[in-house]
């Protein structure tokens, strides 16, 4: 959180002034993006340590996990998801899949299910003749389109008095992005016996730490977590606070023994305070509207995609050639085009 002064990303450091920052939240391997968000969905990515397609399939998920405890969740993805490809979540997917419009629809009507999952704009694209930029603060997007998506999702909660007093917001960063870190990863614990046979690597150590901020009604400015927290932290705390259960191993021994951050929620009754974020306004003039030469992590959601639009029934899959796909613009209508075919499966 030190690349950018507070006044260059006044939203993320305002959150993290007024509500709850973490100073030892780690991600959960010491790799890429994909291995750390299957530990976000299921606490395990199953020996996982790279980008391959194909093996990113894995179950339970939390979603599932408490839907057999009757505990409602959703993911909500502006135009693409990786759990996406979780076979047996697409199996039920009017249930477990949104797009955000469905977020910002279901915080005004107090109709949220109880555990979210939110997923940014992989990709820029144009709709209805508006660009929508890339807003997932990967380079080489810009990082203020990052800024609105999180002012958006906070104002659509904080503007519902009900949502508000019941609804924990966390922020935080799948990977540390390759940047230098001078506190050391803590030891951990494996989630489960799975391994790379081609890496030598127990999936006892975290890897660097990325930053992550925690709003809620009941936490006072101010507040710095220095408790260890990984991926599992989330699913962790999702299980305790909504159905009473964290400590078995359903989502493998390090979810189970997990530190949690209900330990943020320490005020007695709601705030009501409004929180001042200066002159900040959402849908600044964005630039670089140009079609631009996708990143390693769009052409990876191109290659999931591929690989979900084949699995979809005939009726359901994007008529859009992949091989025709080339810049970034390409790739959003390409997700979007098979997130739609993900959302109509029955």
């Amino acid at each position: 959180m030190n690349a950018y002064k507070p006044d260059k990303v006044p939203v993320l450091a305002t959150l993290a002034q007024q509500f709850a920052v973490c100073d030892h939240w780690f991600c959960s391997v010491p790799g890429p993006t994909l291995p750390n968000r299957k530990f976000v969905h299921a606490g395990t990515s199953e020996g996982q340590l790279d980008l391959s397609v194909a093996e990113f399939d894995v179950s339970p998920t939390i979603y599932e996990v408490l839907d057999g405890d009757n505990v409602s969740s959703a993911i909500y993805a502006d135009g693409w998801t990786a759990t996406a490809t979780f076979r047996n979540l697409i199996k039920y997917q009017d249930r477990f899949f949104g797009t955000l419009d469905d977020f910002y629809q279901d915080c005004a009507e107090n109709r949220l299910p109880a555990y979210c999952f939110l997923e940014p704009r992989y990709a820029s694209g144009l709709a209805d003749g508006v660009f929508r930029p890339q807003n997932d603060q990967h380079p080489d997007s810009d990082v203020r389109a990052g800024e609105d998506l999180v002012y958006s999702i906070y104002a659509a909660i904080r503007g519902n008095p009900k949502v508000w007093s019941n609804t924990m917001l966390v922020v935080v960063y799948d990977e540390h992005g390759g940047i230098f870190d001078h506190v050391p990863p803590s030891a951990t614990i494996a989630p489960d016996g799975h391994r790379d046979p081609s890496v030598s690597f127990n999936f006892d150590r975290l890897g660097p730490r990325v930053p992550a901020v925690i709003v809620s009604a009941y936490t006072a400015p101010g507040t710095v977590l220095k408790q260890d927290f990984d991926h599992t932290s989330v699913i962790a705390t999702a299980r305790l606070l909504l159905n009473g259960k964290c400590n078995d191993p359903v989502l493998g021994a390090r979810a189970q023994k997990s530190n949690t951050f209900d330990c943020a929620l320490t005020l007695a009754e709601p705030r009501n305070d409004r929180v001042n974020f200066g002159n900040y306004r959402v849908n600044r003039k964005v630039t670089h509207t140009r079609e631009r030469r996708p990143n390693h992590l769009q052409l990876k959601w191109k290659d999931f995609a591929k690989h979900v639009n084949s699995q979809l029934p005939p009726s359901r899959r994007s008529s859009i050639d992949p091989d025709t796909v080339r810049s970034d613009q390409d790739i959003q209508r390409y997700l979007e085009s098979v997130y739609s075919g993900v959302r109509g499966v029955r």
